[in-house]
This record gives structure tokens, sequence and C-alpha cells, in this order.
């Protein structure tokens, strides 16, 4: 009796690479198929999928209709700069400084970030108080970004918002305080803001030359 089993002396055939495909622009058919299928991907997001940028044209009906609510897992860094989770929502409160009043109050889902959530509150701000005089939005290093400033704009005020390294790069020209400096390194002063022009005024630290930022 055998026990080992028969080899088959024929060979098995050894398939071929695939060819690399070639780099460099696509072709016409090739590029409006991509461009229609990024469309459609684009047409099937749901708002909160949407860029920060591409949310501040929406109404504010239309955001508050799709915010997430669903319980999720959230992290936030406590003031020791540690990271803690949690497994629900998240509160988001616009508050006024002097009275301490809620003005507004909208919740999501946990995984929702903050910097999303600015741009229904300062809408909701704006819809729901239309009397209010608001001057100036104070704000931590969460809201650091473009489209953030950008609806606060909108709304008639001012931004008051911590600096976030991680979202913009080092500015030439500034020191840490975002002054101007000259050629040998010395700050310039700040001396005032300029309506008209929306900019501010520095002057050199000797003398009395005044320049626009």
């Amino acid at each position: 009796m055998n026990f080992f089993p028969e080899v088959s002396q024929e060979e098995t055939p050894i398939p071929e690479p695939e060819k690399p495909k070639k780099r460099g622009r696509k072709k016409k058919e090739e590029r409006e198929q991509w461009l229609k299928e990024q469309a459609e991907l684009e047409a099937a997001k749901t708002i909160f999928e949407k860029t920060l940028d591409q949310l501040v044209d929406y109404s504010y009906e239309e955001i508050e209709a799709e915010i997430p609510l669903d319980p999720s897992w959230g992290t936030k860094k406590n003031t020791d700069n540690k990271k803690f989770f949690w497994y629900g929502y998240r509160g988001h409160l616009a508050v006024d400084c002097e009275s301490q009043y809620i003005l507004l109050a909208l919740f999501s889902s946990a995984h929702v970030n903050d910097g999303k959530m600015s741009i229904p509150l300062l809408k909701g701000l704006a819809k729901r108080h239309p009397y209010l005089n608001i001057e100036y939005v104070l704000a931590d290093a969460g809201y650091d970004f473009k489209a953030v400033y950008k609806q606060i704009k909108r709304i008639g005020a001012r931004p008051l918002i911590d600096y976030n390294r991680k979202n913009e790069a080092e500015i030439e020209g500034k020191d840490k305080y975002f002054r101007p400096v000259c050629k040998e390194g010395h700050s310039y002063v700040y001396d005032s803001f300029d309506e008209k022009y929306e900019s501010l005024k520095y002057t050199r630290p000797k003398g009395l030359t005044v320049s626009n930022v």
C-alpha cells in the first residue's frame, strides 16, 4: 500500500505580476468619471459629515435637524492635560459673561467636537436672541478655526479665541504674541484698532512711525 500521495508532474503556472499603474494625469474620461463619483459621495454626506467651512452656509434649522443624538464615546482633556473618556452625550452652551445666564443649550452625541457645534450655537444665538447686541465671543483654543471666525463676523461680533498652534503654522515676522517685529528682532507696541480698515496699529518702541498690520 502506498501511503504517499502521488505528486503531479505538471508545473503550476506562476501568475504574472500586475503592471504598476502609470502616474500622472488621468485621461479625460477617467477624470470625468472620478469627478462624478466624488460629487456623488459629497452629495450623500450628512451635514455633520461635511467640513466646518461648508457648515457655515447652512441655516440654523438645517443644522439643528441633523445634530447626531445617539449615545457614543467621547474624549476630552482635563485641566491636567490628561485625556478622559465617557459614553453618552455632550452639552454645548452659550453663556453670557456678565449675567452668567445660559443663552442657548444644544446637545449632541459625545463624539461631536466643540468646534463643529460652535456654528449652530452662533447661528442659534442670532436667531433666538435678535435683540442682543453681541460685541465679543470668548472661546478657548478648541474653537480656533477660520470657519468659526467667519461665523462670528457674520453675527456682527469680534472673536476672542485662544490660539491653537496645532491648527496653524508659525507666522513669520511676528513674536509669540503676534506683534510684528523689526529686522533686529524687536517687537512693535500695540497702538490702536482701525475700525475703517479692520486692522491693528503698532508703533516702534522708540519711534513715532505707525504701521498698519
